[in-house]
């Protein structure tokens, strides 16, 4: 249904600047990423910043031993030789730039491929603040993320901005996303529960999509979700400033 409020929405645009709508990968970068690239034995990583998209130029990216930079379209160009001898392995990835929360997660080498080759990053948070990236593949088509507090409830269908409290800085509807949710203050005797819902129709929920959470200004963990045709997963709670992970299917959101 979220189809049927667009035109509402788009008359809200400039009420919410901080919600972004657009695709952060367009189909042709996609196209290039996912593999075109290799036909030209190359394969291309992408990195962006995870609320506005801005490809990030300057990333040093630490893979397999070895030291990377991004270019100025954020993207890091590897020979496919390099991965051609790895047929079903993970590579620690590291990043880090200034100004961004470093990021730590692993790339799955599947028969001299990669299959994870988009990266958000976050920029530095404030040390009483929380951030959960929400991002997958093309299907579903559309992965909601919802943060549910005694008081609020923060999803592209309920409150979008709660002042003081949390927002939704980005929502992406034509897969891939990223969505993202800032609490801009964790209370320590408040509790929230973080789900991610489908809104797509016919699709199930599958391990491409992950969420990752960041804590105290640094990254506390990369989440990758449950194959399940169940239309929401749990991913976490946090009570009294601690976290309970979680990440099991659930009906729906509370």
């Amino acid at each position: 249904m979220k189809h049927l409020f667009f035109i509402f929405i788009t008359s809200l645009i400039l009420f919410t600047p901080f919600l972004s709508f657009a695709a952060c990968w367009q189909s042709d970068e996609i196209s290039r990423i996912e593999g075109f690239s290799e036909l030209d034995e190359k394969i291309v990583f992408s990195f962006k910043d995870a609320v506005n998209c801005t490809p990030l130029e300057g990333v040093n990216v630490t893979m397999a031993g070895q030291s990377f930079t991004t270019d100025g379209k954020g993207y890091l160009v590897l020979p496919v030789e390099a991965f051609e001898d790895l047929e079903d392995d993970e590579i620690l990835l590291q990043a880090q730039m200034k100004g961004y929360i470093n990021l730590k997660t692993t790339v799955r080498a599947r028969i001299g491929t990669v299959l994870d080759k988009r990266f958000l990053m976050s920029k530095d948070l404030p040390i009483e603040s929380a951030r959960f990236v929400l991002q997958w593949d093309i299907d579903p088509q559309d992965l909601d993320l919802h943060l549910v507090a005694p008081n609020f409830h923060i999803s592209f269908r309920h409150k979008r901005h709660v002042p003081k409290k949390a927002k939704l800085d980005t929502d992406a509807m034509r897969g891939y996303g990223p969505e993202t949710i800032t609490i801009e203050k964790v209370g320590n005797s408040d509790k929230y529960e973080l789900y991610v819902d489908n809104f797509s129709v016919g699709e199930d929920i599958n391990n491409e999509a992950t969420v990752t959470v960041y804590m105290n200004n640094k990254q506390d963990r990369v989440v990758r979700l449950p194959d399940t045709a169940y239309r929401a997963v749990k991913i976490l709670q946090i009570e009294n400033g601690q976290i309970t992970y979680i990440n099991k299917p659930v009906r729906k959101v509370k």
